[in-house]
Order: structure tokens, then sequence, then C-alpha cells
């Protein structure tokens, strides 16, 4: 074989070899690259979920744990995971929370928060980290707006206590006393009632407060009384308002309460006793009758025991992200999309603030 023979065949055997390790490779690099999109396609959602299981407020984290866990064993998504966190309704435990789920756990949102005073606490950090915040209790009014990453799933204060006023003014009530929590929740439900209560024409005859733990109100019942108000709007926890039942009762002074529907469940009638009969509280009006009577029906089932707000927001809450998650869009846009959806907490909506539109309705206790 003469040289250039020789080297042609030389240069045949390299650019072969050449073609086949490139051939190799791209088989390699897209059978790679198809790896990774079947793992990213089956990419576990971790949930945090932050709210009191412990504490004053427990009932009502317990009943978000137990909603939220009814409504993950229904969706059964083996690519959704849910971590609790008890906050115990304080701030600072629920930063710790907070840190421990994005840090440890590395979520990839938050849920369950049913004390205002948490979610205030946790926002910045979810804000800073963008992580989206889904709440299922919390209303205080300073949580609309409070940042792009908050998602307010329960009715704000000023939208409850501005119905309460504006009902009262329907059925001809022109004075009216405040009895508070003293707490951002609390006040913001206080200013709310009042200044629309006074824009109805109405009279604020006295403005009294408690500690979040008190379960002592007789010497601001006894001020209320002799203020002669129509009615006595309890802005204020379970706890606080059966206390002040209970007492209104043992005291005789048959003054008439009504309030959001954070001061009555079944915690409460076990304090007040009949001194919840007669009382007035506002919920949020279930137009879907069947999503809102299979929830009740199929938690009472699998509990052996009622549920009350949260419950149902929280029930819901968990569908929601679960749609989410199949929509392919991120949480925070799907969320902002919701119109008219059927929960069983009601029909409901959720604005450009990122903050719930829902229907209301006055309920009386009878028994």
């Amino acid at each position: 074989m003469n040289n250039i023979k020789r080297n042609w065949l030389v240069v045949a055997v390299v650019l072969f070899l050449a073609v086949t390790v490139i051939s190799v490779q791209s088989k390699s690099f897209f059978a790679s690259v198809h790896t990774a999109n079947q793992q990213n396609s089956t990419k576990i959602i971790k949930i945090g979920v932050i709210t009191p299981l412990t504490g004053e407020a427990a009932a009502w984290g317990t009943w978000v744990q137990k909603s939220m866990d009814l409504a993950y064993a229904e969706i059964n998504n083996p690519n959704i995971k849910l971590i609790y966190e008890d906050d115990k309704c304080d701030p600072k435990t629920g930063v710790d929370a907070y840190i421990k789920l994005t840090t440890v756990d590395h979520v990839d949102m938050i849920t369950g928060q049913v004390c205002s005073s948490v979610t205030l606490a946790i926002e910045p950090l979810a804000k800073r980290d963008n992580i989206p915040l889904l709440t299922t209790g919390a209303s205080a009014t300073s949580l609309r707006g409070a940042g792009d990453q908050l998602f307010n799933l329960y009715f704000l204060n000023d939208v409850a206590s501005i119905y309460i006023a504006n009902y009262l003014t329907s059925i001809g009530i022109k004075k009216a006393a405040i009895l508070y929590v003293n707490n951002d929740f609390g006040a913001t439900l206080r200013d709310g009632f009042k200044t629309q209560f006074e824009n109805n024409g109405g009279t604020v005859t006295d403005i009294e407060s408690v500690d979040q733990k008190s379960q002592d109100n007789r010497t601001q019942l006894a001020k209320i009384k002799q203020s002669g108000p129509e009615y006595v709007f309890l802005a204020t926890y379970y706890d606080n308002a059966a206390y002040a039942m209970k007492q209104n009762k043992e005291l005789g002074y048959g003054l008439k309460t009504i309030g959001t529907i954070d001061t009555y469940n079944d915690k409460s009638m076990s304090i007040a006793g009949d001194g919840v009969i007669g009382h007035k509280y506002t919920r949020a009006k279930a137009n879907d009758s069947k999503v809102s009577a299979d929830f009740l029906k199929n938690y009472q089932a699998k509990y052996g025991e009622k549920v009350d707000a949260p419950g149902p927001t929280a029930y819901d809450a968990m569908y929601l992200i679960n749609d989410a998650i199949k929509s392919g869009k991120s949480i925070r846009d799907y969320l902002l999309s919701v119109r008219n959806y059927n929960g069983a907490s009601g029909k409901l909506s959720i604005d450009e603030n990122g903050d719930v539109s829902i229907e209301q309705e006055v309920i009386t206790v009878t028994k």
C-alpha cells in the first residue's frame, strides 16, 4: 500500500471513531435529559403546614390538620407530601417553624395558618424567599396587601365586621357595645365594626378589651351592661367569647351577643353551656350544599366528631393546591385565577390582592 492510500485509510478510521464517540455521547446526553425530565415530572411537592396543634387555639389547628389529611387521602396524589409544624398561635414559634420547613425540609409552599399574628410574623420571610403562603383562618385586616406571596382563603376582619354592622342596622339596632381581644385580630374587628356601625347612624356605647388568655370578663361585662347596648359585638376568639357568654348568663345581664364564626363552636359550648343560646355568629354561606354536606359527613365518619371553621377552608386549600399542581401553572398564578370555586367553605373567588371573596350569613344558636 502506498503512502497516500495509507494516509487516507488512517484518516477514514479516525473519522469513523470520532463519529462513533460523538454518537454514543449524544445518545448518553439525550438519555440523561429524558431521565431528568422524567424525574421532574414526578417531583415531590412538599407543603409545609404551620398551624396551632397545642395551646389556646389548638381546636382550630386540629381541625385544619384533620381536614387537610381528609382531603389529602381523597386526592391520593403520591407527588404531594404534607409536613406539619405546631406554631402554638405564637409568632416566635411560628417563625421557628417557618425556618425549619424552608431550610431543613425545603418546602415549596406553606399553608395552614389560622393565627394572624403568626402569619404577619412569617410573611416577610416568605416574601424574601419567594414562598407562597395560603392562610386557612388568619383574618386580621392588616393581612390585606401584606405581600404578593400571601393568599387569604379566610375572609378578613373588615369584611366580617362590616357585614355584622350592616346586619345589626338592618334589624333596627341603634346601640351596640364592643368586647374585643387585645391583639391585632381583635383590634381590626373592633375598628371595622365601629366605623361601619357609626357610619350607619348607630352609637357604640362602650368598648372593652380582654387579654387573649383571660377567663374572667365580669368587670368588662358590668361596664358594658351599664352603657345600655342592644347588642354586644364579640370581637374575640371562641374561648374569650365562651367565658363572656357564660358569665353574662351567671350575672343575669341578658346581654345579646353577636360575633364572627370565631366566637362559636363545640368547644365554646363546652365552656358556656346554655349561655350560648341566642348568640348570633356569621359564617361563609355554603352555596353548593352537596360539597359541604359530603365534607361534613366524611369528616364525621373518619374522626367521629364534628368540625367547624377553619376546617372547611383547610379542606378547600388542599384541593386548590392539588388543582394548581395539575394545572401546570405556578401556585401564585393559579390561585389568582380562581373564580366561583365550589368548596366545602362556600363558593369562593380570589381577587387580585390574593383575598377570598365569599358570601356570608348569620346563624343563631338555638341549642
